[in-house]
């Protein structure tokens, strides 16, 4: 491999910089070899300016119908979905983002959120890894079609958990299919950031039960200076590549021994922790008992929602709303079984949104006057509920309602 004078630089330099100079060095060494009537360097794959033969990346976040290139099951219960934009527009994604699947069901549209799992390169392909989960309606759906699956009407990418790139230490604790935002960020960024060091721990109920092992294992392999993965198994952790494996559920008391934060890790390493509900919490209260600001912990949640959980108990009845946004106002006539999103977009308002499952914030809107009810579980913060922000995808009013957009 060549070096170039960067290299000593390279711990202290951002990944695109130091990826861009040593092409621009490679080529410059071709090029002097030749002249010199020197044999060349060899050819390597580039992939080209992104984007420069197809449709622009679209900017925001889009709703589009995607072709499915591949669905199999890599579990005994989850299912890979590998899709490409149909006009070769890049997604426009980074690693950790997901998308939102649109799936017709009984006259309706269900929307549910599946992170990205894959290396994200600002193409125009991705893959989605959905698991099965009891009682899920979009979930399991997919996972019966394994194979037969030719499109998908997705809207995204949205979300927040990526990478901290102003960070070189990064400890990524994922439970079940929480690995899959985790492990987008992983094959993207362990191969381009050779300053960065990445712990990865990982539970699942057996060996064959974790998603994207094989991957994961193959990408520890090749950075192990720079790659650590811990695992835990509820059941057969014995078997698994010799014994080198964490036996029992990934919970407080596993966390307490295979996380321990040292006084650099406390002020430097950035969290991020995505998984059962749980193993979050647990792992959310350690990293704190421990002394890791709340500024160095990155978290993904998502819930299963319900059909038509309306909180009015004391029956339907119409109601007025007033939405807020960008200086105009907009009032329409909703009612107590129906969320403030889907009163506003029937009313031809253009709110914001995405997941429509109260697991991203995008449509995050603070009430101005009456009362509402928000279903639980979501991804609002208590110091956002206090401040009088809600979802509007997941919010109903009890009453007449003002609400605000930011």
């Amino acid at each position: 491999m060549e070096t170039t004078p960067l290299d000593a630089l390279a711990p202290w330099l951002p990944a695109s910089l130091r990826a861009a100079g040593a092409r621009t060095w490679r080529d410059l060494a071709h090029v002097v070899r030749t002249m010199r009537g020197a044999k060349g360097l060899p050819y390597e794959l580039r992939s080209g300016r992104q984007g420069a033969a197809g449709a622009p990346a679209p900017k925001g976040i889009v709703t589009r119908s995607v072709r499915v290139t591949a669905a199999e099951l890599v579990t005994r219960d989850a299912i890979a979905i590998t899709f490409e934009t149909k006009d070769g527009a890049p997604l426009g994604a980074e690693a950790g983002q997901f998308m939102t699947v649109h799936w017709p069901s009984e006259g309706r549209t269900e929307k549910r959120a599946y992170s990205l799992a894959c290396a994200v390169d600002g193409g125009s392909r991705g893959r989605l890894v959905v698991k099965a989960v009891e009682g899920g309606l979009v979930s399991n759906a997919l996972v019966a079609r394994a194979g037969k699956l030719a499109s998908l009407e997705l809207t995204g990418p949205s979300g927040s958990f990526t990478l901290d790139v102003g960070a070189r230490d990064h400890v990524l604790i994922a439970g079940g299919s929480g690995i899959t935002p985790v492990a987008s960020m992983l094959l993207t960024h362990v191969p381009a950031r050779s300053g960065d060091r990445f712990t990865l721990v990982y539970g699942s109920r057996t060996p064959a039960d974790a998603i994207l092992r094989e991957e994961l294992l193959a990408l520890a392999a090749a950075h192990p200076e720079r790659l650590r993965i811990v695992w835990a198994f509820e059941r057969e952790a014995e078997a698994f590549s010799g014994g080198k494996a964490h036996a029992g559920r990934l919970d407080a008391a596993a966390l307490a021994k295979l996380v321990k934060p040292s006084a650099k890790e406390r002020a430097e390493s950035v969290y991020y922790v995505c998984g059962p509900a749980p193993m979050m919490s647990a792992a959310e209260a350690l990293l704190a008992e421990a002394g890791v600001p709340g500024a160095r912990v990155r978290t993904e949640r998502f819930s299963s929602p319900g059909r038509d959980k309306s909180g009015a108990a004391a029956g339907k009845k119409t109601v007025a709303l007033r939405v807020r946004m960008a200086g105009k106002s907009l009032d329409v006539l909703g009612s107590t079984d129906q969320t403030l999103l889907d009163a506003g977009l029937a009313a031809g308002f253009p709110m914001p949104y995405s997941c429509a499952m109260g697991g991203c914030g995008a449509c995050k809107v603070r009430v101005i006057a009456g009362e509402t009810v928000m279903e639980e579980p979501n991804c609002l913060g208590p110091a956002e509920q206090a401040e009088g922000y809600i979802l509007a995808c997941c919010t109903r009013p009890k009453g007449d309602v003002s609400v605000e957009v930011p």
